[in-house]
């Protein structure tokens, strides 16, 4: 692979400010920043945003960029192309489960297609790219067309393709070592994904023609990997969305909600729905309880939830009947967000974001969460204390609660018109550690990205000081030290008179025998007969929305008259 290029990206801008509401502390964010990685109209396609090791990794695809595709990384100062000429595999799901990027022990591991030997597993360091190995020899595909990754212990796992028997096992590897865990048979599909790590062991879903696509669980070994057939004979369960809660794994399967313990095997929680399917998904756990949407035999699809006691019928239930006389709500994006669970949801008054406690008194419609263009609100991520997400059409939305629900910046993100269904499948929205990243699109600049820098509380970095001579009627000169912050916290300062000399410069509010001087409040202050004897000292407090923080110089001599 070339080595690893460092470059600026041009900046389409560097204040594209959001609105604000108030003085709330979710409603007070950062500035987005927009970047232009290719610059002109060209796009760059940045997607599957992730962080390790100190920066974010992320993907363009080659539909401008006249190459396969390539792998960057940005530390928020800087961007850098770590990799080109790879197709880097991402299967977005609207649930925003999966990532592109897999991080074990010191190295971040993806899919990708360098054009020679087809979708394989790589890995990089971020100055060493390198294909980990060719599960199927030559151009054919070792990887799914949608890849998904999963740390368990010591080793990645993922299916890979076996040319012999022509389908997907279960293969691991630790970067150095890479083996297959479980051979399916000549004419087994396979395809082993929806991995979930529960109590020592991994669950997954994969499908054979004796039992179809059931639920299994492996130790890592092969006589240790073992199928659940929970819908007897060759139909499929297609378990998926698990969840780890109240001691037991839940998932979907059948249509319905189970659950089973490492001593006990799986089970069906609750008959939703007795005459037909209850389209059991997005399980989401927000503190005690298990959201869910499904539909029963007499309502249509809305958001049901469980305290997790499987011995009790009653502690699964339907949340509310959003959308009454049988029609659905269709809950939809649950996630979770302070006590509450936020959802999009169809009633009278079209779809719009929800949020529930778990009550039926204490489910509505977020006040004012409506687009002002057509589609449907999707991608919600928490970040930085509030609740993002997009409407279809490129606007973004911000709420730090129920009650109300603000648009924000007017940086238009990425919208596929052509597709609605696709559309509904891109992640436009990804939180990587403290930074919230957009997948833009700006006229003349193509679909690009921007990013948001979490708030953070005020920190020092080097503490106050005192210049001059501690003499009455000599002026003394202070510093404010300096100070790291988002937003740039504002600093005031305050001379005190002391009764004692210190050299500690602590970070508290006060200081035992140190009195504050009534307006000595600028960077000078001239020593006057009441400081004779005691010692000067001032103390800087940097505020913003995110905190509150102290710091004290170390006093001067004792003031000599």
């Amino acid at each position: 692979m070339p080595a690893m290029k460092r470059i600026l990206a041009t900046s389409l801008t560097l204040s594209l400010l959001l609105s604000t509401v108030g003085s709330t502390k979710a409603l007070q964010p950062p500035d987005f920043r927009a970047v232009d990685l290719l610059p002109g109209s060209g796009s760059s396609n940045a997607f599957g945003f992730y962080r390790w090791n100190g920066w974010d990794y992320f993907a363009t695809s080659a539909i401008d960029t006249g190459t396969l595709g390539d792998l960057w990384r940005t530390n928020g100062t800087s961007i850098e192309q770590v990799a080109t000429d790879l197709a880097i595999g991402f299967f977005q799901d609207y649930e925003m489960r999966r990532t592109a990027f897999v991080g074990l022990g010191s190295w971040l591991y993806f899919a990708a297609d360098d054009g020679i030997y087809g979708s394989e597993l790589w890995r990089t360091n971020g100055t060493t790219t390198s294909r980990v190995t060719d599960i199927a020899a030559g151009a054919t595909n070792g990887l799914t067309e949608f890849p998904e990754f999963v740390v368990y212990g010591s080793y990645l796992y993922f299916a890979g393709f076996d040319t012999v028997d022509g389908n997907y096992d279960l293969y691991r590897t630790n970067g150095t070592t890479t083996a297959r865990v479980k051979n399916y048979p000549v004419g087994d599909p396979g395809y082993p994904g929806d991995f979930e790590v529960f109590d020592g062991k991994l669950y997954f879903s994969a499908e054979t023609d004796d039992e179809g696509w059931e639920l299994w669980r492996t130790d890592g070994t092969s006589n240790g990997t073992v199928g659940f057939d929970l819908v007897t004979g060759t139909s499929n369960s297609y378990p998926s969305y698990f969840v780890s809660f109240a001691s037991r794994l839940f998932f979907a399967a059948d249509g319905e909600l189970w659950s089973l313990t490492s001593a006990s095997a799986p089970a069906k929680v609750l008959d939703i729905n007795s005459s037909g399917t209850a389209y059991v998904h997005s399980l989401t756990v927000v503190g005690d309880r298990l959201y869910f949407s499904a539909q029963d035999d007499s309502h249509g699809r809305e958001l049901w939830v469980s305290t997790g006691d499987v011995t009790d019928a009653g502690s699964t239930l339907m949340v509310e009947d959003i959308n009454p006389d049988g029609a659905s709500s269709d809950p939809q994006h649950l996630v979770a967000f302070g006590s509450r669970v936020y959802f999009t949801a169809s009633s009278e008054s079209g779809r719009t974001l929800w949020s529930s406690n778990g009550l039926e008194a204490g489910t509505a419609s977020v006040e004012g969460s409506t687009a002002s263009v057509a589609g449907d609100p999707r991608n919600l991520v928490v970040f930085a204390g509030a609740l993002y997400w997009n409407f279809g059409g490129g606007e973004l939305w911000r709420t730090d609660g129920p009650s109300s629900a603000v648009r924000q910046t007017m940086l238009p993100l990425a919208f596929d018109e052509s597709s609605l269904w696709a559309e509904s499948l891109r992640n436009r929205l990804t939180v990587a550690g403290d930074k919230l990243y957009l997948q833009t699109e700006v006229l003349g600049a193509g679909q690009e990205f921007a990013w948001a820098q979490a708030p953070a509380a005020p920190t020092s970095t080097a503490a106050p000081t005192i210049a001059g001579t501690a003499k009455v009627s000599k002026t003394l000169t202070a510093t404010r030290g300096a100070w790291a912050g988002l937003p740039t916290p504002g600093i005031t300062l305050q001379w005190y008179r002391c009764s004692a000399a210190s050299s500690l410069r602590p970070a508290t509010s006060s200081v035992t025998g140190c009195v504050a001087i009534s307006g000595a409040t600028k960077v000078t202050y001239r020593a006057v007969t009441a400081d004779k004897a005691k010692y000067l000292r001032v103390r800087v407090k940097a505020l913003n929305e995110s905190g509150t923080v102290y710091r004290w110089s170390s006093t001067t001599v004792k003031v000599a008259p």
